[in-house]
């Protein structure tokens, strides 16, 4: 079963002004790079850096969690969201937007009527990616925290600059991601502490 609706007249006025408004030259390449998965590799392995420098062989475990955010609301975006909202995206059958296309790594102008991507518009998955790792990796590299933040907020930016998505399509992505977060946060503190208590166990039978 899929429920497909109209965008809201406030989805058309926010993707027309980051879309249209702000379509720059300059701005092109920045939103472009973040709307690229390939960006996300450098960003990663600081990360991983950081998890392994503040938390030693505990930092490994974390960052595996953080990925597991990701695999979670990619699969809740996918496989759920995308379903059951069945969703065009705007450059789908809105004609007059800026959209990139990655095949010929240039910027076209819709018609409304050429299907530029096959897969649903909500929820965006790489605001939902974005959010769930960048949260749940603030959670314990607080001092990050304004980095990871705002580059998953400026990926979701960049999914309307490219006119792939709407604008609810990103801030329920946003939504996703942070249910993930916190829930893969509880999973990694229950996993933690029960692992933390069976050495304590091991520990005092030894003693």
């Amino acid at each position: 079963m899929t429920l497909s609706y109209l965008p809201f007249g406030a989805d058309i006025f926010v993707l027309e002004l980051i879309n249209k408004t702000l379509h720059a030259v300059f701005l092109n390449y920045f939103f472009v790079f973040f709307s690229d998965e390939k960006a996300a590799v450098f960003p990663l392995a600081l990360t991983l850096f950081f998890f392994l420098r503040k938390y030693k062989k505990k930092g490994i475990v974390l960052f595996l969690f953080a990925i597991a955010a990701v695999g979670l609301s990619d699969l809740l975006g996918a496989r759920f969201f995308k379903e059951l909202f069945d969703r065009p995206r705007p450059c789908q059958e809105i004609a007059g937007i800026f959209y990139f296309d990655k095949k010929t790594a240039g910027w076209l102008i819709t018609d409304g009527v050429t299907g530029f991507k096959s897969s649903s518009s909500f929820v965006s998955n790489h605001s939902a990616n974005a959010a769930a790792f960048a949260l749940f990796s603030s959670f314990y590299l607080r001092r990050l925290s304004v980095f990871f933040l705002t580059a998953a907020f400026l990926v979701g930016i960049s999914r309307i600059y490219t006119g792939v998505h709407y604008p609810s399509d990103v801030a329920a992505g946003f939504a996703t991601g942070a249910v993930c977060a916190f829930f893969t946060k509880w999973l990694c503190d229950l996993s933690i502490k029960i692992h933390s208590g069976y050495r304590e166990k091991r520990k005092k039978v030894r003693s």
